[in-house]
Formats: structure tokens, sequence, C-alpha cells
């Protein structure tokens, strides 16, 4: 048990080599003074323990009151360490509760078939590792991760699907049956309870909590890098009670994630709900649903950004610095979010509309299904601007602070264009709207409208070399200004 003391435990000078049980769980603390090879349950649970490496005469500090606590690392060479803390495995129905660990070096934290990791903190000292977590079940909720410098994966396993708490073993579920928890003396709560936090009960296993492989109000931060971390969704959730201390609210978001050089693959198959991501670069960030509430900003580049939805309005990806690039962007949905880099953007392609902004010094390509623009500033040049419908609303503006390659609209161009350099080529599928007035401050190279220039539209270049109009010129084509 833990109590205001140490209670029922395991406490060493030394080192523990490994640790099982069949069926049992762990609520107790496991102390040592120089690490722990291993840990594996089956069919058992970590329940509100605290886990350590210390050092030798320090196992008092973990105690249920809050003091300042002291963790003993191994010294080694970061691609070769030691592992102060072998690995923990949990296989059946339990999974891991209430976890306060701290230890350097951390080789893996694993819970296959059980709930997942709820309520947990895990702490390294500044040059500490974690090689990997696996969580399947509902997946990691309400954590806090802070390791050192790197964690290697992070993979929350499961799909989405609907998992009712009646799988999960009755250790984990006494909210259910009593009002009072005899291993500890108070009531099930955050840290011994998945119902309580599921909001489920005895009656009614499945909540909008219920859904597998989640990570959720869980913070990960690190000053270097994360190799890879997966879920089905990342989200803030607004649907249990409180936020527990183990949470660290950014951007006001509980979902946080913050490695100080790099991210490799990020990856989520479901949507993503109020995330906070600060990291150097990422190598691939794939969302497999649609993006909300999303607050990215990176200090360096991201090479492939692929979103197989929407990014929603006040969804914000920023690659900022004198390395913010970001490479190849695909949104197949709509982008009504913001997308910025303090460079380049490579390819953007977009399968719906753009209402959104894009902003950045430098744009190779922007494609759309329909450019509905709102308000688009570029910063800087733009090789292609291609609209594969209609161009904007009227009402609606680009503005452009460099020069243009081609913009090319397969519909009607509805939204008035200010290029403040050179535009190469303008080519209209179907006609200049009334309303909408294309200004070039340099030159026009070439004009191509398929259809008219409608009355009370304006083209205008300090130079047209080329016109062609094959509909009407009903509205005014004006050079020398």
């Amino acid at each position: 048990g833990s109590g205001t003391v140490g209670l029922g435990g395991i406490f060493v000078d030394g080192r523990v080599g490994s640790i099982s049980g069949n069926g049992a769980n762990i609520r107790g603390n496991i102390i040592t003074g120089q690490g722990v090879d291993s840990v594996t349950l089956h069919n058992g649970s970590i329940i509100n323990a605290d886990f350590a490496s210390t050092g030798a005469g320090n196992q008092d500090l973990f105690i249920e009151i809050p003091v300042a606590r002291i963790v003993i690392g191994t010294t080694g060479a970061q691609n070769n360490t030691i592992l102060d803390w072998g690995s923990i495995t949990i296989n059946g129905n339990g999974g891991i509760i209430g976890l306060e660990m701290g230890a350097d070096h951390i080789g893996s934290i694993s819970v296959n078939g059980g709930f997942g990791i709820f309520d947990s903190r895990i702490d390294n000292q500044a040059d500490g590792s974690i090689n990997s977590i696996k969580a399947d079940g509902y997946g990691l909720r309400n954590d806090s991760i802070a390791v050192g410098i790197s964690v290697g994966s992070i993979n929350a396993t499961q799909n989405g699907q609907q998992i009712p708490t009646s799988n999960f073993s009755p250790d984990v579920r006494q909210s259910e049956t009593s009002t009072w928890d005899n291993n500890f003396g108070f009531a099930p709560n955050f840290l011994t309870d998945i119902d309580t936090y599921l909001g489920t009960n005895a009656a009614n296993p499945t909540s909008s909590e219920t859904d597998g492989g989640i990570i959720e109000n869980t913070t990960i931060v690190g000053e270097r890098d994360l190799v890879s971390i997966r879920a089905f969704s990342f989200r803030t959730s607004s649907n249990v009670n409180t936020v527990p201390s183990t949470v660290t609210l950014a951007n006001g978001f509980a979902d946080v994630i913050n490695f100080g050089n790099s991210i490799g693959t990020m990856t989520s198959v479901g949507v993503v709900d109020g995330l906070s991501v600060i990291t150097g670069t990422i190598k691939k960030l794939q969302f497999g649903s649609d993006v909300s509430r999303l607050d990215m900003e990176l200090s360096g580049k991201i090479n492939t950004l692929n979103i197989n939805g929407n990014l929603d309005n006040g969804s914000l990806i920023f690659a900022k610095g004198r390395n913010g690039n970001i490479g190849t962007v695909h949104v197949k949905g709509n982008l009504d979010g913001t997308i910025k880099a303090q460079k380049k953007i490579g390819t953007l392609m977009v399968g719906g509309n753009l209402t959104g902004t894009v902003d950045a010094a430098n744009i190779t390509k922007i494609q759309a299904g329909s450019l509905n623009t709102g308000n688009l500033t570029i910063d800087g040049n733009v090789q292609n601007l291609i609209s594969l419908g209609d161009l904007g609303t009227t009402g609606q503006s680009i503005l452009i602070h460099g020069s243009v390659g081609k913009i090319q609209v397969a519909g009607n161009m509805n939204t008035s264009t200010t290029v403040q350099g050179n535009l190469k080529m303008l080519k209209v599928g179907g006609s200049i709207t009334s309303g909408t007035n294309v200004t070039v401050t340099n030159t026009l190279t070439a004009l191509l409208v398929n259809g008219d220039v409608q009355p009370n539209s304006t083209v205008k270049a300090h130079l047209i070399k080329n016109k062609k109009i094959k509909g009407q010129t009903l509205g005014s084509i004006i050079t020398g200004a």
C-alpha cells in the first residue's frame, strides 16, 4: 500500500532483478538504489504505485505527501545506455493507473490486451530516455511523460472501436461495487479506478470516452527527439469532470507534445481535436481525418504533411525561424485553418475549398478543388496558383507580396487579386466576373480569358504583353498605371 510513509513495497539500496505476478496487482512502492531489470504482470495492474531509482538511502522520498524527490541514473553514452528500469510489461486484463515513476533510463513500457495507461506520471533526469511505450485498450489518458532527452516510439494501438470497461479487471473498477477502497483508505478515484475517468459504471460499461487507441489530455515532453508517435485520435477531452494535476494545460489544450529537436513521424487514424505541438522539425505528419483546434509550431522543417480530411478554422501549422520550411502539404478536404512557413512552402494540394490562410515567403505551387479563398495573403513569390473550379466569391481578395509564375482558374475568377511584382500568366477558363479587380504592379506577360471580362471588372498592369479574350471585353483593361 501507499501512505504518508512507505508501507507495503520493495525497498532496496541495490538493484532488483525480475518482479512478476499472475493475477496479482502492484499497489505498493518499488524504490531501489540502482534500478530493476523487469516487472511483468499477467491479468494484474499497477495501481497508484511509485516506482523509482533514487540511490541508496532516499527511499523515504516517495510518499503520498508531495516532497522534493531525487532520481539517480546510470552513466554511459546515450546510444548505449544502461537501463535503470529494463521493462514494465502488463499482459491480460489489467493495465497501469496512477503510476508515479522516476528513473533516468527506461526500456519498454507495454500494456498488452489491457485497458491502457491512465493518470500516470513518468519523470527522467536531464539526460534520461525511454525506449518505447505501447498501450492497448483505451490508450494513454491523462498522463504526464517528461523525458530528459529522447523517446523511441509511443503507440496507442487500437482503432477507435468501443471497448466496454467490463472487459477489464474488477480491481480497477471498484467504484461499481463500493464507495470505499480498502487498499488505500479512500474512495475510488482517478488514481485507482478507470470508471471515474471514463464516466462508466456496471450498468453502463461504455461511454463517449470508451473508444480505443486514444492519446487524450496527455503531456509528452523532451529536450531532444521523439522517433514516432501514433494514436487513433489525439484530443483534449471536455467529457471528464476535471483534468487531474498530472496534466499541464498549454494554449488551452491538455494534449501537448513538445520536443526540442525533432519528431520523426506523427500519425493519427481518426480525428485530431485539441492538440498543441512544439518541436524543431517533423519528418512526416499523417492525420487520417479532420483536424480541429490544432496549434503546431516548429522552428524548422516539415517534410511531408498529409491530412485526409479538413483542416478546420482555428487550427495553425507554423514552420518558423530561418529554417522554417514546409515541403509537401496534401489536405484532402477543405483548408479553413492557417498554414504558415517563415521561408518556403513547396507544394500545397487542397482537395476541397481553400478558405483559410496560406502564408510563406515563397510558395512553389498551390492547387485546390475550388480556391474559395477568404482573404489570402502570401508574403513572397508563387510559381503556380491553380484552382480546379472557380476562384473565390465576390468580396474576397488575394494579396501576393511578390511575383507569380501562373494563376490558372478552371472556372470563373471571382476574387480580386493583387500581385506586387510580375505575373507571367493569368489563365481563366470562364469569365472574370463583375466586381473583380486584378492588379499587377509590374508586368503581366500573358492574359488568357476563355469567357468574358464582365462589366465593373478590371485588369490593370504596368505592362500587358499579350492578351487573348475569347468572349466580350465589357470591363476595363488598363496598362501604364
